[in-house]
């Protein structure tokens, strides 16, 4: 069963990472060689929340109130 699985490819397999460069140079994460980066810092990113609620749908949780609270304090207290 172990090798039928991985004898068989993804349907999409791809290495095309554009999207990730997008958002990259979007959120002023990196900027393209040679040139200066921006005054200041880019803000930081708030995916606690949204990992959470993901994590949960895994286990069929519903995301709750109580989670996005929770998330969103845990990121005030960090400074994120």
């Amino acid at each position: 069963m172990f090798a039928m699985v991985f004898s068989v490819p993804p349907h999409r397999m791809t290495r095309d990472i554009r999207l990730v460069h997008r958002f990259l140079l979007a959120s002023g994460r990196v900027v393209p060689v040679g040139e200066r980066f921006p005054a200041g810092q880019p803000p930081p990113l708030d995916d606690l929340r949204r990992a959470v609620d993901r994590v949960r749908g895994l286990f069929g949780i519903a995301a709750t109130g109580e989670s996005r609270a929770a998330g969103r304090s845990a990121a005030a207290a960090t400074g994120r």
